[in-house]
């Protein structure tokens, strides 16, 4: 039985429904109108709540720090407030309570415990999909010690500061930039190019995840140094969606309006619903990673980002953008100049020392 990819996790969010004219509240949601709740820990913008049971509060407190961090890097990169949100653990609460406080979107997540549980589990019904109940106990026993070394990875890997502001990224730029604009087909994340809405959120990563993201590039690079990787970025479909899969594929009919669901799958069932290997998604990430880095080696303008996603808003286009754009000329002033200024930077990025 392979284990593979055993904790591969995506937060989706179906977007199927026209959010034109979206007011944001005046205020956000407060721990003090979610008596319901097990446990709640107010932040600036937002809440986080989670159970009570099974280290709950710990993680709580934990997912609370996270978020108050990710407020404040956003608000430095993007110069706006996020919108109000709540995070909740666990399924403590139901997203309706959360919505009704002043929670613009609502954030599932998953405690170290929950991910444990379900990856467990996971191994034990694989286990008994393939052996005589006779042998499933013992099977599964061994399984779990087989597992338990990619188990702890993937744990650790969740656990990793910036995971969580990676999804909150996604949800306050969509808000943040998109939240007026129609967004009626079924797509991943925001109306932007795809590229752009995973930039919001790999800008958001914490140190430690980004450094993995760049570590990884030179593998990424050495593989495939394309002639036309800022095009083929730009064009690219998120590879979750590429061969044509749906949010409501993805998320088994889960997914709706009212905010995003956190998945987890292994390797072989990723590939089996989206079509596309595991590793094209990852790569997908750290390409995103790639460019993002070579916009601020080449111009040093941080706010590129927020003047490209604000300029497609407007209309534009991505072709224009280069074209008169202080950062988009300095990057050459067109895409295909971009390709072969990219080149270059990577070439020397990934330089083995001598």
């Amino acid at each position: 039985m392979s284990i593979a990819g055993l904790a591969l996790s995506l937060t989706l969010a179906s977007t199927t429904v026209i959010t034109e004219g979206i007011q944001l509240p005046a205020a956000p949601p407060r721990c003090a109108a979610l008596a319901a709740a097990p446990v709640c820990r107010d932040t600036p913008h937002g809440v986080i709540v989670g159970p009570a049971e099974g280290g709950g509060e710990a993680a709580v407190i934990l997912a609370a720090e996270e978020a108050r961090v990710a407020e404040q890097t956003w608000t430095s990169i993007f110069g706006i407030d996020p919108a109000p949100y709540a995070v909740v653990l666990d399924q403590a609460l139901p997203s309706e309570s959360l919505r009704a406080a002043g929670a613009l979107r609502v954030l599932p997540w998953m405690s170290l415990t929950a991910r444990r549980t379900m990856m467990e589990q996971g191994i034990r019904d694989a286990v008994a999909g393939q052996v005589p109940a006779s042998q499933v106990e013992a099977l599964t026993a061994a399984a779990m010690l087989q597992a338990a070394p990619q188990m702890q990875i993937s744990l650790d890997n969740s656990a990793q500061p910036g995971v969580m502001a990676h999804e909150l990224g996604h949800i306050w730029y969509m808000l943040g930039f998109w939240a007026d604009a129609p967004q009626g087909d079924d797509r991943y994340g925001s109306p932007a190019p795809d590229w752009l809405d995973e930039a919001a959120a790999v800008l958001m990563e914490r140190e430690a995840l980004t450094e993995a993201r760049r570590a990884a590039f030179h593998k990424v690079w050495a593989e495939a140094p394309r002639l036309d990787a800022v095009s083929e970025l730009m064009a690219e479909v998120h590879p979750a969606f590429a061969s044509g899969a749906s949010v409501e594929t993805l998320t088994n009919g889960a997914a709706s309006a009212s905010g995003p669901v956190v998945m987890m799958m292994s390797g072989e069932e990723f590939q089996r619903r989206t079509g596309t290997d595991i590793g094209a998604a990852a790569a997908f990430y750290t390409r995103v990673r790639a460019f993002v880095d070579f916009m601020e080696a080449r111009t040093g303008d941080h706010q590129a980002v927020v003047r490209l996603t604000t300029h497609l808003r407007a209309g534009g286009t991505v072709a224009d953008w280069f074209a008169q754009d202080p950062a988009g000329v300095v990057l050459g002033g067109s895409v295909a100049a971009a390709d072969s200024a990219f080149k270059v930077w990577a070439d020397i990025a990934t330089a083995e020392p001598t």
